[in-house]
């Protein structure tokens, strides 16, 4: 398994909300279609999602315990690159329906 993982660690104290989260990844605005497919995908891929120590996606809640990062970056790995959701949200050509500020291949870590 290769998680996603920020070349800088970042303390569990300093995740801005979710609100800002989505604005910072370009998915804020809530009347964007694109924005609500987002939402709506994460929301299902959270509930079906497990960790490979069998906990459910929806009991991730611990950010800021060792565990409770190392499952979020598990999940986080697998919506974007084993699922390809990282380049069907952050498309690099720019006439893809969900084409924004960031593309995958270039932003991967942010």
């Amino acid at each position: 398994m290769s998680p996603v993982s920020s070349p800088d660690k970042i303390a569990a104290t300093a995740i801005p909300n979710i609100t800002a989260l989505r604005r910072g990844l370009d998915y804020g605005d809530v009347n964007l279609p694109r924005c609500v497919e987002f939402y709506d995908d994460m929301r299902v891929f959270r509930k079906k999602f497990k960790t490979s120590r069998g906990v459910s996606g929806t009991d991730l809640h611990d950010w800021k315990s060792r565990e409770g990062q190392n499952a979020l970056s598990e999940m986080t790995y697998a919506y974007l690159d084993k699922a390809g959701n990282g380049m069907v949200f952050w498309p690099d050509e720019p006439s893809a329906p969900n084409y924004n500020e960031y593309q995958y291949t270039r932003d991967k870590y942010r």
